[in-house]
């Protein structure tokens, strides 16, 4: 079972622009599920407010949910708007198996990798993050800051996850991780799913690079799975079918097992999912 650990169809449908993650492309690429990113950006929830931007997220995963191979995930802690019974209606109603807790910008609980603050956890931060286990919802560290990150590993119980990450030894980027953060994702149980994103892995031969390298760190091919972050980003392919480029890539580097693990198996453990109608 290949799944792709983070798409941004759901953005692509609020903005109304083709998306790039259809069911062709899908099997074209033999990717059996996708796990969608329920998302609006930071200028958007401005323009809305706080009591509006909820309604896009229910629109998105009413308008996609009808899909058997598609999953659902949020991505940016505003969209709780300080509020834990927010975050437990979205896993009631959307089933959202991750939430990654920051965007391009700050919350008032935890940083960005690509914001100013640069902060750990607020207690409040400390609060999303237990209730996310409570409820068994993924913490997902993509978009975090070092320090958020750290306070995140410091206090989590269940394994951690950043859906769409790549190395930052590999490629100096602040989205990227730290070989100390991959190491200690994988020692709490998670895993680090690598993007097909160009800013965070180049080219295509990039991302069998950041796989190899998040390999070599931990030395077990359980640490790593993909994220493509197609939708969202400019990708090393254009769309889902080119997913089998870089599975044929993987085949060529690794035994079946290994390459079973990476592109789905590792993703499925963490997040608790077991076939594309759960």
């Amino acid at each position: 079972m290949i799944t792709d650990c983070h798409v941004d169809l759901p953005w692509a449908f609020t903005k109304q622009r083709p998306s790039v993650v259809t069911v062709e492309g899908m099997k074209a690429g033999g990717v059996d599920r996708a796990i969608c990113a329920l998302y609006l950006s930071d200028a958007m929830q401005d323009q809305l407010g706080d009591g509006i931007s909820i309604e896009p997220i229910y629109q998105q995963f009413f308008a996609l949910r009808q899909r058997p191979e598609l999953l659902f995930a949020l991505e940016g802690g505003r969209l709780i708007h300080n509020n834990l019974n927010q975050l437990r209606a979205y896993k009631l109603i959307c089933g959202i198996k991750y939430l990654t807790l920051t965007h391009n910008y700050d919350t008032e609980w935890a940083s960005s990798a690509t914001d100013d603050g640069q902060f750990p956890l607020t207690p409040l931060g400390k609060e999303v993050v237990g209730e996310c286990e409570k409820l068994h919802v993924t913490v997902d560290v993509s978009h975090c800051s070092d320090p958020t990150i750290d306070s995140v590993l410091d206090i989590a119980t269940r394994p951690v996850i950043a859906s769409h990450s790549g190395a930052r030894c590999m490629l100096n980027h602040p989205r990227n991780l730290t070989d100390t953060h991959i190491l200690r994702i994988f020692e709490g149980g998670g895993t680090v799913c690598v993007p097909f994103a160009r800013r965070f892995v180049k080219d295509i031969d990039g991302v069998v690079r950041h796989i190899c390298h998040i390999i070599h760190v931990t030395g077990s091919y359980e640490s790593v799975g993909i994220g493509s972050d197609l939708d969202g980003a400019a990708c090393v392919v254009q769309d889902m079918a080119g997913w089998k480029i870089i599975t044929d890539k993987l085949s060529n580097a690794f035994r079946d097992e290994a390459v079973k693990a990476i592109c789905g198996d590792n993703v499925a453990r963490v997040l608790g999912i077991a076939d594309c109608q759960e």
